[in-house]
């Protein structure tokens, strides 16, 4: 099943809005609401289902019955997280183009300020905004900093701000952004492994070293995120020390290389290259940091389990 969700003569729709969705019964709902209320309306909407088992196909139908907008299609098989993103920027027939995770959130504003900035900047690739992170309940959780230090057009200084700025800052998140759909398709290509650690991030820098990132500045975007049990990163609202989570060692040879990669064909790809072969030794120093704690933290159970 591939249908066309743009069909000849509908309204050129200026904002393509595409979610990709699995099993998203448990908040779908609250991300579509925040998307319907959104100040600036023109825009298309269509979700991709990748063969939900729960409840989800029931809610999006409920919501295309609603609102004209917004168009469901069910994948007959699970095609997988990244071949349904690229679904869904394949579909874009509009100027400007954007994901939306259907477990995330948006303050009513943040389609129109997106937009504006876009507006006033012709040349600009993309737009988002500074974000919160926030839990299963909608409670912030996490403190981002200020993603006003990439804003701007390309420049060696953005690139090595954005590459030195640690993973756990949340940069990849700008992937959410409102995107000129041609900048898009192009940083699509410009990554040769979206299913690769750290993709996200790559994708982001090949956006920002062809067009650069507008950045509101105000908080219209809330990431939420569940951490899962074997996650090494931390919960807490604040993070004292980023550096100590950066990119993982045991994945640095692609995540360096696919970082590189998506600069080439910008004049930022030696100066990519340079940085992330900079940052290497810090992220070797965090995984023996790791390892060393791990021993620790055996020998401490089997010190204190019972012996016979």
């Amino acid at each position: 099943m591939d249908p066309d969700p743009i069909k000849e003569g509908e309204k050129a729709w200026r904002l393509f809005i595409g979610i990709p969705v699995y099993n998203g019964a448990a908040c779908i709902r609250e991300a579509l609401d925040s998307l319907v209320s959104q100040s600036h309306q023109d825009w298309t909407m269509l979700i991709s289902d990748n063969a939900s088992e729960d409840e989800t196909p029931d809610i999006c139908k409920e919501y295309c019955k609603k609102d004209e907008r917004i168009r469901y299609v069910r994948q007959e098989r699970n095609i997988g997280p990244v071949a349904n993103f690229k679904y869904l920027l394949d579909q874009a027939d509009t100027p400007f183009f954007m994901w939306a995770a259907s477990d995330d959130t948006w303050h009513p504003d943040f389609i129109a300020s997106c937009m504006q900035l876009l507006e006033k900047e012709g040349t600009i690739g993309f737009a988002f905004s500074n974000l919160a992170v926030i839990d299963s309940q909608g409670r912030m959780i996490r403190d981002i900093p200020s993603f006003e230090k990439f804003s701007g057009k390309p420049s060696f200084r953005i690139i090595c701000r954005y590459l030195l700025d640690p993973e756990i800052n949340g940069k990849a998140c700008l992937i959410y952004g409102i995107f000129r759909t041609e900048i898009c398709r192009q940083s699509w290509v410009a990554v040769p492994d979206m299913g690769a650690w750290g993709s996200d991030n790559q994708f982001v820098l090949a956006a920002i070293s062809q067009r650069g990132v507008s950045i509101e500045r105000k908080i219209l975007f809330y990431k939420r995120f569940v951490q899962e049990g074997n996650s090494n990163y931390p919960s807490q609202a604040m993070i004292h020390n980023p550096s100590r989570y950066i990119f993982p060692f045991l994945e640095s040879p692609r995540y360096i290389w696919g970082t590189i990669s998506a600069a080439i064909g910008t004049t930022y790809a030696w100066v990519t290259a340079i940085i992330m072969i900079l940052r290497l030794p810090r992220s070797l120093f965090n995984y023996l940091l790791d390892l060393v704690s791990s021993i620790k933290k055996l020998r401490g159970k089997s010190q204190r389990s019972p012996r016979f």
